[in-house]
């Protein structure tokens, strides 16, 4: 067992208020449903991992380190909050993604209201259309369906180890949110993607040849874990295997 050294910190809830009132971009009805989602995955996150988790770091409420903002500040916050001299963190070739989670700068995540309904394939649209009764009712379960992703993949990132532990790579942290983000959503509003869907697998495949204490390397904020498996596991990942998974990212720490 090995002991980690804490070298994060965390904003507390007036501060991101603060950054909210500042950076905010929807209502209050939007805000409002959304901490009614972030609080419905949390109770389910604890429920399925608590027993792996240090609680103790989170005297703030999770709904209230979420910010929405609008897409230039959504960029200006990854752009200018990231610690850019920290070589484990990875860079992404073009978009910066929807939502980010500064786990090791305050411990709060912030992302936009992404609307993907346009993307869909007619035949898409009619099948969800016709499942839920109306255009407005597809749009909203959509909605719904992505938000729930991101804020299960960021709320596991919250209680990650990331920046803490050099020796745990981050394309382990990121495997595992996208297996949290699959295994926790509801069923009727689960998201498919092909790549996400190859990362969970992934790290479904290193559950069971590994078994739970995996979780714990993971979740090893102020805890220990079996530097053996982690040890196992970074062995198993392969430059072929990182290409498949991660085509667009640009890993700095070696595998």
């Amino acid at each position: 067992m090995q002991d980690t050294e804490n070298t994060s910190f965390y904003l507390d809830k007036e501060t991101i208020d603060a950054l909210r009132l500042e950076s905010q971009a929807v209502s209050p009805k939007e805000k409002a449903d959304f901490d009614e989602l972030v609080s419905k995955c949390h109770r389910k996150f604890l429920d399925k991992f608590g027993d792996y988790l240090d609680n103790s770091v989170h005297t703030t409420q999770l709904k209230d380190k979420f910010i929405l903002t609008d897409v230039e500040m959504n960029k200006a916050y990854q752009s200018s909050w990231v610690d850019t001299t920290d070589k484990r963190i990875h860079k992404y070739e073009d978009d910066p993604g929807v939502f980010r989670a500064f786990s090791s700068e305050g411990n709060f995540v912030v992302g936009i209201q992404n609307d993907v309904w346009d993307r869909l394939s007619p035949e898409n649209q009619n099948d969800i259309i016709s499942n839920t009764g109306s255009e407005s009712n597809a749009r909203k379960f959509v909605k719904k369906a992505i938000h729930q992703n991101y804020v299960l993949h960021e709320m596991t990132h919250l209680y990650q180890s990331v920046g803490q532990d050099t020796q745990i790579p981050l394309w382990l942290y990121e495997l595992q949110a996208y297996w949290v983000g699959r295994e926790l959503s509801d069923e009727d509003t689960r998201v498919h993607n092909s790549l996400y869907d190859s990362r969970a697998d992934y790290f479904q495949e290193l559950l069971d040849e590994h078994g739970e204490e995996l979780l714990q390397v993971c979740f090893s904020r102020n805890t220990g874990y079996n530097k053996l498996i982690l040890h196992r596991a970074k062995s198993q990942f392969t430059e072929k295997t990182q290409k498949k998974l991660f085509p667009d990212y640009k890993i700095e720490d070696p595998i």
